[in-house]
């Protein structure tokens, strides 16, 4: 009875380390780490939360704002890129300046 114990507890293990494994793998950002350049090369949507008092620092910017960080406290290195659409007006009027 206590091997069968034994393989019960063995296969509700595996299920739950089959179950938690992808929600694991799905956090983008190390929550553990203790520096802004630790947690901000663990993802490139990770952001520090440099407010003093608060206990969440790497998390992603939406989790930080989520959790009370204000935007000013948070530093986030990457920049988002926009492309605007070609205007060929404005093509022509730079080609004139050239």
């Amino acid at each position: 009875i206590s091997g069968l114990r034994m393989a019960v507890k063995l296969i509700c293990l595996t299920l739950m380390l089959v179950l938690l494994c992808p929600i694991w793998a799905r956090e983008p950002c190390r929550r553990s780490a203790t520096t802004c350049n630790e947690c901000i090369q663990s993802g490139p949507e990770c952001a520090w939360c440099t407010a003093p008092q608060f206990n969440i620092r790497c998390h992603t910017l939406k989790g930080l704002l989520r959790a009370g960080c204000h935007k000013g406290d948070m530093y986030n290195p990457r920049g988002d890129v926009q492309v605007a659409k070609n205007d060929s007006r404005l093509v022509s009027w730079f080609e004139d300046q050239l």
